[in-house]
């Protein structure tokens, strides 16, 4: 049995609930078809209600406080909400990130990995750079719907 009609899409704002029962925001900057691994902005500030459309149309990549590709169960099962829709969606305006992640040893040695722009989970190519560097990046792995509503419960809490 396949999966049904995904009822969001590149361009959709959507509430992340948070742990404290607050709400973060997220949009879908890059949803392969047949969705599960997509590229989201995320931002605050934490808000008490579900934001509207109007909250969150003016948000720019800039404003984001993550940027990750997760996994899209919380969409999916709806439990996150979508809030709109960009009216003239550019893609260009939020970018694939270049992702990063370190080694597992003490070599100092991490990666940097560029995806797919139509796929976030088809890597194109890896290069090898140092810690230092990888920190500029946003960290390479899938996310979980509850490992980004842990993560922006922390990044706005702080």
């Amino acid at each position: 049995m396949g999966r049904k009609k995904l009822a969001y899409g590149e361009g959709d704002w959507f509430s992340v609930p948070l742990e404290d029962g607050t709400y973060a925001v997220g949009l879908v900057a890059r949803c392969p078809q047949g969705g599960r691994v997509l590229l989201g902005y995320f931002f605050g500030p934490k808000r008490a209600e579900l934001p509207g459309a109007e909250d969150v149309t003016k948000l720019t990549k800039k404003d984001a406080v993550l940027v990750a590709r997760f996994g899209d169960l919380g969409l999916y099962n709806k439990e996150w909400s979508v809030v709109g829709r960009s009216e003239r969606w550019d893609r260009d305006a939020w970018p694939m990130p270049v992702f990063a992640r370190t080694a597992s040893t003490d070599s100092g040695k991490a990666y940097l990995t560029s995806y797919a722009d139509d796929d976030p989970n088809r890597a194109l190519r890896e290069s090898v750079c140092d810690a230092k560097e990888a920190s500029r990046f946003p960290k390479d792995g899938v996310w979980g719907y509850g490992a980004i509503e842990m993560a922006l419960t922390d990044l706005l809490s702080a």
